[in-house]
């Protein structure tokens, strides 16, 4: 199970983490991701990344706000530092649907199945948002 732990890992050793994780699984073995999918950009710590980013967090900022009205300022900060960090690339490593999923194929994975868990309220570009995510080594 990895929670998060993908757009952690810098841009250009992703897909050699989802190999690292395709070779950890005996075959038929499953790997169950909880990631953050920002909406589609061509390539990282570009303007069109830092957009996707942007959109992302944007959304965040304004769901925590309307679940918590009473949130105290110093979440906003968090967020807002977490946008800085991606927009930087340092320590957050933001990943669109189409390169996470690309990566974890070419790794050797299977997709079964996905389901998004956030935002219910509202749509983000190219169905961004927070999903989990369920993938297989193909194999007895």
């Amino acid at each position: 199970m990895l929670s998060s732990a993908y757009h952690h890992i810098d841009h250009p050793n992703q897909a050699q983490f989802a190999k690292a994780i395709a070779n950890a699984l005996k075959l038929g073995g499953r790997a169950i991701f909880a990631e953050n999918i920002v909406p589609y950009f061509e390539e990282p710590l570009s303007d069109e990344y830092d957009v996707a980013v942007s959109e992302f967090y944007d959304a965040a900022f304004e769901s925590a706000f309307e679940i918590r009205p009473d949130m105290p300022p110093v979440i906003g900060e968090l967020i807002m530092e977490n946008v800085a960090l991606a927009r930087k690339g340092q320590v957050e490593f933001k990943v669109c649907r189409q390169h996470f999923v690309g990566q974890l194929r070419e790794a050797g994975l299977r997709l079964l199945s996905e389901r998004k868990e956030w935002p219910h309220n509202r749509q983000l570009t190219n169905d961004a948002g927070n999903y989990v995510f369920v993938w297989e080594r193909p194999g007895t």
